[in-house]
């Protein structure tokens, strides 16, 4: 007794279908490359970030100690809303002893953070909000305290450089010194 092989092909219709199938699953893998290559630009940042600041704090509490009149009277009041710095990073200068953190232009105003592969770069912007000084909290109980040693310096980090201003991602850390 013989046996009759049956062998059946694919109709076009079923191959149409499978290709389509196929296609929009590699295109929903495909469409999510864009947002997870920007989140771990994100996150490298994040990490790089705290470093830098620390660096920051370093950097503010080394030249209050050293010209504290001079330095708070440098700084501005209030918080500028149209950066017009530099993007050239090969331009700027580095801050002896303050890894990570550079001058961004030549009369030493503006601050410029980035990595030693140049592959993370931002702006720093700092001025001093010193509203509100004279009040402090010790123990949880408010204090008075005297407005003219003390000084609230914000810092503030917005990257990437190479975007608007206003289209930036932005992060500020706030620091309070007293007069040494």
């Amino acid at each position: 007794m013989k046996k009759s092989h049956f062998f059946r092909w694919f109709n076009l219709i079923e191959v149409t279908m499978a290709v389509a199938v196929v296609g929009i699953g590699i295109a929903g893998v495909i469409a999510l490359f864009p947002p997870a290559i920007e989140a771990n630009k994100n996150a490298d940042f994040q990490n790089f970030t705290g470093t830098v600041v620390n660096n920051v704090a370093a950097y503010l509490n080394y030249q209050l100690k050293r010209n504290w009149d001079g330095f708070t009277a440098r700084l501005s009041t209030s918080k500028s809303e149209s950066l017009t710095q530099q993007t050239n990073t090969e331009e700027w200068t580095e801050i002896p002893n303050f890894n990570g953190l550079f001058y961004a232009t030549a009369d030493q105003k503006t601050f410029g953070i980035r990595t030693q592969d140049k592959s993370i770069a931002a702006h720093v912007q700092m001025w001093k909000d010193d509203a509100n000084l004279s009040k402090g909290h010790y123990d949880q109980t408010e204090v008075s305290l005297s407005s003219d040693n003390r000084t609230r310096i914000i810092v503030e980090l917005s990257w990437p450089i190479h975007v608007a201003y206003a289209d930036r991602e932005k992060q500020e850390f706030i620091y309070e010194f007293n007069k040494p």
